[in-house]
């Protein structure tokens, strides 16, 4: 029977896991997009489905800026996890 729980447990984590590195991502590249198409490129920070979203973006040179998102939550374990993505993107000078 404590076999059966641990296993349960175990099941447990391994869902919330999935499902908050799910919600991470989705948030990521709903950032991602968001930047690309209105040409805002400035760093900031929010909070969206009880995760932070922080981003911040750097010019790499003529019209190509460096954008890295990351997103922290607490698992739940209560312990601090984080995902995080790191692109280019070129802006043609209008």
């Amino acid at each position: 029977l404590l076999l059966l729980l641990n296993m349960g447990m175990v099941a447990l984590n391994g869902n919330d896991w999935s499902n908050k590195t799910t919600i991470a991502s989705q948030l990521m590249q709903q950032k991602l997009e968001e930047l690309r198409s209105t040409l805002k490129f400035s760093n900031g920070s929010d909070t969206a489905q009880g995760m932070t979203r922080e981003w911040r973006v750097t010019s790499e040179g003529s019209n190509l800026q460096k954008i890295d998102i990351t997103v922290k939550w607490m698992d739940i374990n209560n312990r601090s996890m984080n995902s995080s993505l790191t692109t280019y993107v070129k802006a043609d000078s209008v």
